[in-house]
């Protein structure tokens, strides 16, 4: 019997050549063959009925909606499956987009991003928990990880532990606890080159037309993160792949 089919949970129009680039960046980071990964989007797609199918899920970032509020029927949807699937077990990674919907699905609060969010490469510290976590304890205690948003999370939900901090951010990874359920607000699916190739496709809802000079502040800060480069493979190492050694 082969491996348990992956599944990632998508947010876009679509129309938007995003969803293949989403689906081709996860499959390259967690090194699996594309046909492993099974991709639903969301706004579009009835969501498979039973998690359990699955080996893991992801959720990554979205291209225009938000997560501040649950106000449009699939994404309640999707944000009830989520609950569902984390209680229910499955080996589940949210980052960005799904890193808020999942900590608004849970009762926490997502916000715009007063300073008008973080595109690039940002600087992350592991708290004292991320240190002792096992998926997270095998990074640097701060480190460098891809970034392209607006919001943010500002009040975790009840059940999460606060992993790592940093940049404008005051959450940027969490974990539900007693639960194989993890949040990013960075994108450890995205290399720097990958990156940058998502913002200049979404480069028109990132920059403020009325300073000429933000696309050169922009992308000055896109550089690599090696010590996220292993941090996809791991999670499926720790929670699907090899099960025992939870």
């Amino acid at each position: 019997m082969g491996p348990r089919p992956l599944l990632l949970l998508q947010a876009r129009r679509s129309t938007d050549p995003m969803l293949k680039h989403e689906a081709a960046c996860f499959a390259d980071r967690c090194g699996v063959e594309p046909g492993r990964l099974i991709c639903v989007n969301a706004p579009t797609q009835p969501l498979p009925p039973d998690p359990r199918a699955f080996g893991a899920a992801f959720v990554g970032g979205s291209g225009e909606f938000d997560a501040i509020r649950l106000d449009s029927q699939w994404k309640r949807e999707l944000a009830e499956w989520l609950v569902r699937a984390a209680e229910g077990g499955l080996p589940l990674f949210c980052s960005c987009y799904g890193h808020q919907l999942l900590a608004t699905a849970l009762g926490g609060r997502v916000e715009p991003d007063p300073e008008g969010g973080e595109i690039g490469a940002y600087e992350v510290f592991l708290t004292p928990n991320g240190r002792e976590d096992p998926l997270f304890r095998q990074l640097p205690s701060s480190f460098l990880a891809q970034f392209g948003h607006k919001d943010h999370v500002v009040e975790l939900p009840k059940g999460a532990i606060l992993l790592a901090a940093g940049g404008t951010s005051p959450c940027q990874a969490y974990r539900l606890d007693e639960l194989r359920a993890y949040a990013t607000q960075f994108h450890p699916e995205l290399t720097h080159r990958t990156n940058r190739e998502r913002f200049e496709h979404y480069r028109s809802r990132y920059l403020p037309p009325s300073d000429p000079k933000a696309l050169e502040r922009v992308l000055a800060r896109f550089e690599p993160s090696p010590a996220t480069d292993s941090l996809l493979p791991s999670f499926l190492q720790l929670f699907v792949d090899e099960p025992e050694a939870q």
